[in-house]
């Protein structure tokens, strides 16, 4: 599905290569930032402990300010702790082992599909024709919808990327 270069209403449009230069110019921002915490730190405290506290740091900067998509800061945080010895293999990946995680993208999945195919309004249309007909309907109808497409659709999430 190709995304429309338009944009919305009330925003400017911005050359590209603008946007592209704001970004490169966060990123720098953040890894001196990122350095700078790792040399203010005390130099007492052990090497893994400032070098962590600096990427956590370089990641939160990341996440605020957004020069890369937040998928992408996730792994850049989990390389710079493997390439910089900071913790073991399996402690940097421990946080997939849950099964909670699968189901938290397996869900994300399911919620990108239902966007994309339209099925959440497929669902209240129907749900509408069977109950409208009355006020009363239509108002029980619309509680219903919402109900089933929160329990079932997590699909609000998904929509606003």
């Amino acid at each position: 599905m190709k995304k429309s270069t338009m944009p919305l209403i009330g925003q400017k449009e911005m050359p590209t290569a603008r946007i592209e230069g704001k970004r490169f110019f966060r990123f720098c921002v953040t890894l001196l930032a990122a350095w700078g915490i790792f040399l203010l730190l005390p130099a007492s405290f052990p090497w893994a402990a400032r070098m962590m506290t600096s990427i956590v740091v370089g990641g939160v900067i990341l996440w605020a300010l957004e020069p890369v998509p937040l998928g992408l800061i996730s792994i850049l945080i989990i390389v710079a702790m493997l390439l910089f010895d900071v913790v073991p293999l399996d402690v940097a990946f421990s946080g997939f082992a849950s099964p909670a995680v699968f189901l938290i993208i397996a869900g994300m999945m399911l919620a990108q599909a239902v966007n994309q195919t339209n099925l959440v309004k497929r669902v209240a249309y129907y749900i509408l024709s069977r109950c409208g007909g009355t006020a009363k309907g239509i108002l029980a109808g619309l509680l219903l919808i919402n109900q089933i497409q929160a329990f079932s659709f997590r699909s609000r999430q998904c929509a606003r990327r």
